[in-house]
């Protein structure tokens, strides 16, 4: 059964030859598997900057994995009436420290005072203008 439209140094003289690639993972063993990596929490430990204007400061990480638990403590000292953040330990951030600050933002809004975002890292006002958002956040350089 060679097909005459390919030369006989291609063609293999065994057809079972022509079955897939052998499986790199043989079968009945299974790949190692990779080890979670533990991502602490630091935002709820951050410390709280007593001032006059009754400021509060991020972690130094503010990503979807600390999201939930920032919003939370933001959210709580906003209620205790905190009235700026201060930015400035924040290091490690993607998109949610964005929505992290607008909420709290909203939240401060909502009980009639403005937050203010005091020393928000380059990285995220860059971020924060690529989303078109740069104009919701009240921060200060």
């Amino acid at each position: 059964m060679a097909d005459p439209g390919v030369p006989a140094a291609v063609q293999r003289a065994d057809p079972e030859e022509r079955r897939r690639r052998p499986d790199p993972v043989p079968h009945g063993s299974q790949p190692a598997t990779r080890k979670r990596q533990t991502v602490v929490n630091n935002f709820s430990t951050a410390p709280v900057t007593t001032s006059s204007v009754n400021t509060f400061e991020t972690g130094a990480m503010l990503t979807h994995v600390s999201a939930k638990a920032a919003l939370a403590v933001g959210l709580a000292r906003i209620g205790g009436g905190a009235t700026a953040v201060d930015c400035a330990p924040l290091t490690q951030f993607d998109s949610s420290a964005l929505a992290v600050l607008l909420a709290w933002q909203r939240a401060a809004t909502a009980r009639g005072t403005p937050l203010s975002i005091v020393n928000l890292p380059a990285g995220l006002s860059s971020l924060a203008q690529a989303y078109g958002v740069d104009t919701l956040l009240s921060a200060r350089h």
